[in-house]
């Protein structure tokens, strides 16, 4: 598939490759476990997750995505990273606690910027 035909699976997200070749698209991890929070992260319990579905880089937060270290490098994301900025949380992990289809992830992340 050309990678210009990627587009976000997150509900709500615009995000094509096509419009915006600047923006990284993730595959779906292999792991069941971390695919399955992705899945419900991003709110789509009916997803069929295939080799082409992508979540782009707008809902990952900055610290889990590693850039590239050449001008031609990919961005890639850290081991355990999931999906956590959406538009119904408007793009940010609010002090006011996690919803309940992030608190699984903040668990497996241990609540990474706790710091």
């Amino acid at each position: 598939v050309p990678v210009w035909l990627f587009h976000c699976s997150v509900p709500r997200c615009t995000a094509s490759a096509r419009c915006n070749s600047m923006l990284s698209f993730f595959s779906f991890p292999p792991d069941k476990e971390l695919r399955a929070k992705w899945v419900q992260n991003i709110r789509r319990d009916d997803l069929q997750v295939t080799s082409h579905t992508r979540v782009c880089g707008r809902h990952f937060q900055p610290a889990d995505v590693i850039q590239p270290s050449t001008p031609l490098g990919r961005r890639r994301l850290k081991r355990g990273a999931v999906p956590l900025l959406f538009e119904w949380n408007n793009y940010s992990l609010t002090a006011h606690g996690p919803s309940k289809y992030l608190l699984s992830t903040l668990e497996v992340t241990a609540y990474k910027s706790k710091c």
